[in-house]
């Protein structure tokens, strides 16, 4: 009996071997394929890396240009509050001249005999 394991042994030898060096290459395959999924890893995540900081820099910059609005605003109301008051004031020297043209205008159409009468009045 020990010559048919012998020779199941001699027979199923290389078979062994095949599955051991199938085994050892393609480990090596799956190394090199790992390998290359961390390269194509890697690669995407700086990119990922790079756009997250492109969109940093344009937040920062968007806020830097809010703060400058904001910053900007009160004096641009104080501002055109100053305008308010100006244009205000200007309507109001229109309105008195106004008024005094037309005070003057009735003055100056009234007869004398009302000042006369009033003198009279007076006496």
């Amino acid at each position: 009996m020990t010559i048919p394991v012998k020779k199941t042994t001699l027979a199923l030898l290389p078979f062994v071997g095949g599955l051991v060096t199938a085994s050892v290459v393609s480990s090596d395959d799956l190394r090199a394929e790992l390998q290359a999924q961390n390269i194509i890893r890697r690669d995407q995540k700086a990119a990922c890396q790079e756009v997250q900081e492109e969109q940093r820099v344009e937040r920062q910059q968007l806020k830097e240009e809010q703060r400058a609005k904001r910053k900007a605003l009160p004096a641009t109301q104080e501002q055109q509050e100053v305008e308010r008051q100006e244009e205000k004031i200007e309507r109001q020297e229109q309105q008195d001249v106004a008024r005094a043209t037309l005070h003057q205008e009735e003055r100056t159409r009234q007869p004398a005999q009302p000042q006369e009468e009033e003198a009279q009045r007076f006496k």
